[in-house]
């Protein structure tokens, strides 16, 4: 004999992903005077050449949600700018930026990753 209740796991797991894909976190809120601090923080391939701290190691991203649209690395570079203002540094060094198509639960066509290391130059 089939239970009634056989078939609730699948619409139950669709109802939790959906739900899953709905849900996103948003970015932290950008003062003005963020942006003013941000917009002096330099952006450097490598290491800076006079004396400096490191102070922690950053990763942004940058989406595409729609076909055969590209993500905005400009966007993604200002938010490095903008994560390195936040944690007092006034520079990024080592910055790399890759795309890629988006993964498995990454709901964009395209996506690029920006990340760096916040440093505080002397």
């Amino acid at each position: 004999m089939r239970s009634p209740h056989r078939h609730l796991g699948a619409p139950l797991a669709c109802a939790v992903v959906v739900a899953a894909c709905l849900a996103t976190s948003s970015p932290a809120p950008v003062s003005q005077d963020l942006r003013r601090t941000a917009a002096g923080v330099v952006l450097m391939d490598g290491w800076p050449s006079r004396g400096y701290r490191r102070l922690r190691h950053v990763e942004v991203t940058s989406c595409a949600r729609e076909i055969a649209a590209d993500p905005d690395i400009e966007g993604a570079r200002g938010q490095l700018k903008i994560e390195a203002a936040r944690q007092g540094g006034n520079g990024v060094a080592n910055v790399m930026c890759e795309e890629e198509r988006a993964g498995k639960g990454i709901h964009c066509w395209k996506v690029v990753r920006c990340a760096g290391d916040v440093v505080r130059v002397m």
